[in-house]
């Protein structure tokens, strides 16, 4: 009687080198799969436990292809010694059977939830990593310049500079490029505090005496001030980092599924305080948001993105932001509960979209416009100035909850026009105050943007009675409809 041996029990014959490749090849796979899995795993736990928060905000852009990657590895392995297996050439019913395990293990617990987290990891990118405004001395104004200027003024003072003690958040990582074409790593306020006097690039490039305009820096309202307000990033330079005000984030809010104390959904209030750590400018207690329970269902029934389902979330949002900015008074708080939950109920591609403009800033072309559009240095360029400032935050969020209705077609999103209502929130609050009709009114530039502003807002949605009454109005200034605006 002839026994069967163990060949005999195949589902089909292969030259017996070429199935000792496949039991090779799957394990070689493994091993490198392996290596690439805890690589990642590692990079994360590590640069999560040191504060490196630009360069894990970094990867958190690439995870989901990372870990496309090791499944598809893994997947192939497991064909490979399944080939091998099935035609009696190596491996055993337990090694395919861990080896599916670790494959389907690794779909379910990394790549889905990765792949579905895709859109907040840059969405919560270029909220932390956008743009940022920082108070500078008034005095050093003149060498806020562009590009060049700046890497002359590292160049010149580059033995201070490197003496200083690096901020574990603005670590830019590994990147395929030199470091130094990444951008100056340096921050602006480093870089002016840390100047040379001695060395001849002290004397700034730019002559504000004469009128020259230094880059990226507001005007300021208050003459006396010795601060003023400058807006920085890529634009002039420097490398791209998230803000420092990372620092100051519960842990729980900085995970790749963010949740609240109480277990919510927490991706609202990360990418809001990235922004708010980014854009408060000098005086952030003195930002009006005259919200009340009327005004607040009026923007939640009468959005671009109603129902605003993330409205039931209101007091469990305002319990975490309470804490962390009623120093800068109740305005400021309500501000930034609205701006959470309109983030939350925004789709991600309106939400990027909006911060690609970079509309979460107060307008540096507007300001600049109605310091030009006004004599220097009088009662009303102040008082426009100041408006245009304190203004910055309702306009930013009526910019949000009513967007262009085309908007929310992604395939057409790129080409649907954005913007702040900056000039007409401007206008309203000086109203609210009984200010007179002010020169700038009747500016042709001015004209110009006010009417563009009004084209970008959505004519089918009544945002005219939350900008009013968050401004001081209990209602909208009719004149406001007339063609010419009349004050």
């Amino acid at each position: 009687m002839t026994s069967n041996r163990p060949s005999d029990h195949v589902l089909f014959r292969v030259d017996e080198e070429v199935g000792r490749a496949f039991y090779w090849l799957s394990t070689g796979l493994a091993v490198l799969t392996a290596l690439f899995q805890g690589l990642m795993t590692a990079l994360a736990y590590m640069t999560e436990s040191s504060s490196q928060w630009t360069f894990r905000f970094r990867l958190a852009l690439l995870e989901h292809w990372w870990w496309a990657a090791v499944s598809s590895l893994l997947l192939i392995s497991l064909v490979m010694v399944l080939l091998s297996f099935t035609s009696g050439n190596g491996g055993d019913a337990i090694s395919v059977l861990a080896l599916s395990s670790a494959t389907f293990l690794a779909i379910v617990q990394y790549t889905l939830p990765a792949w579905q987290q895709r859109h907040y990891a840059r969405t919560k990118w270029l909220a932390w990593a956008g743009p940022s405004r920082s108070t500078i001395p008034k005095e050093k104004q003149g060498f806020c310049g562009d590009a060049r200027a700046w890497t002359a003024l590292v160049v010149a003072n580059a033995d201070r500079l490197n003496q200083l003690q690096p901020t574990p958040s603005d670590y830019y990582g590994w990147t395929l490029r030199p470091l130094g074409k990444a951008g100056i790593p340096y921050n602006p306020v480093d870089i002016l505090a840390n100047m040379d006097p001695q060395h001849s690039t002290s004397t700034p490039p730019i002559d504000t005496e004469k009128g020259e305009r230094p880059v990226g820096v507001y005007a300021n309202h208050d003459p006396s001030s010795d601060s003023v307000s400058l807006l920085w990033g890529p634009r002039q330079g420097f490398r791209t980092a998230i803000s420092r005000a990372v620092s100051s984030m519960p842990l729980g809010l900085l995970a790749t599924r963010p949740r609240t104390m109480d277990g919510y959904d927490g991706r609202g209030l990360t990418t809001a305080m990235g922004i708010l750590g980014r854009n408060k400018g000098l005086q952030p207690s003195q930002l009006v948001f005259r919200a009340d329970r009327s005004v607040l269902a009026h923007m939640e029934n009468v959005s671009t993105w109603t129902p605003r389902p993330a409205k039931v979330l209101r007091s469990f949002y305002e319990t975490t932001l309470n804490p962390q900015y009623r120093g800068l008074g109740p305005d400021y708080v309500a501000a930034t509960v609205e701006l959470a939950l309109v983030l939350s109920d925004a789709p991600p591609w309106a939400v990027d979209r909006w911060l690609l403009e970079h509309l979460e800033h107060q307008c540096l072309r507007k300001n600049i416009l109605l310091a030009e559009a006004t004599q220097r240095f009088t009662t009303e360029q102040t008082a426009a100035l100041q408006a245009h400032y304190e203004a910055s935050y309702v306009s930013m969020i009526l910019s949000l909850n009513y967007m262009p209705v085309g908007i929310k077609d992604r395939r057409n999103s790129h080409s649907v026009p954005v913007g702040r209502p900056d000039l007409l929130c401007v206008a309203i609050l000086l109203k609210a105050r009984n200010h007179a009709q002010p020169s700038w009114w009747t500016h042709a530039g001015v004209r110009a943007e006010l009417l563009a502003e009004i084209r970008r807002l959505p004519p089918e949605l009544d945002w005219k009675l939350p900008m009013a009454k968050l401004l001081g109005l209990q209602a909208w200034p009719h004149t406001f409809d007339r063609e010419p605006l009349e004050w």
